[in-house]
């Protein structure tokens, strides 16, 4: 686990947290080119999460989408060492050979309500599985209602795909923040409309 996540502090912000995270997700890019799998840890509060992500799904990112654990002022020491101990036992697992070991599945825990869920790979949206959007571009006229894209396609790989450069991005009728712009947010149906810088 981050070492930031596994002591007991109060102080953290929001934007060290988000740092924290896409510090995660470049980790998870970095081992996937590489062909190393990535044993993923994070805890808030009474929260936990644990997944095995193997190199290249994108499956940690995708779920992360919508799962995100809400950042917190606080981790409590015993979660974090209930996260550390099961982010290990999937470690090992993996490298045992282990059933259950390769599964890809996202364990997320609550100590305060006793409450966990499994997610299986299957339910996690990858970069094989596509949507269909409504793709507009107001600079060259493009448009097409059947837009078939990757589940996991952010507004930059839609650009790239379509060779648009220097644009703002619209989203169901509202401009979408820059910062967005590298995340997988699209859902079935959704109005995507490229604005000229």
């Amino acid at each position: 686990m981050d070492k930031r996540f596994s002591c007991n502090i109060a102080a953290v912000s929001r934007e060290e947290q988000e740092l924290l995270h896409q510090k995660r997700i470049t980790i998870v890019g970095c081992g996937g080119a590489a062909g190393i799998w990535l044993i993923h840890g994070a805890v808030s509060g009474w929260k936990f999460q644990t997944m095995a992500v193997s190199p290249g799904s994108g499956r940690l990112r995708a779920y992360y989408k919508r799962n995100r654990i809400a950042p917190g002022r606080s981790c409590l020491s015993f979660t974090a060492a209930v996260g550390a101990g099961m982010q290990f036992a999937q470690g090992l697992k993996l490298l045992l050979g282990k059933p259950g070991g390769t599964d890809e599945r996202m364990l997320a825990g609550d100590l305060e309500t006793g409450e966990f869920q499994v997610t299986d790979a299957a339910d996690i949206a990858t970069p094989d599985k596509t949507i269909t959007i409504r793709m507009r571009n107001a600079v060259n006229g493009y448009r097409n209602d059947n837009e078939e894209i990757s589940a996991y396609a952010t507004v930059n790989t839609i650009a790239l795909s379509h060779s648009i450069t220097h644009f703002y991005v619209m989203l169901n009728g509202e401009l979408l923040d820059l910062d967005k712009y590298d995340d997988p947010l699209f859902e079935d149906g959704d109005e995507v409309t490229y604005l000229m810088l």
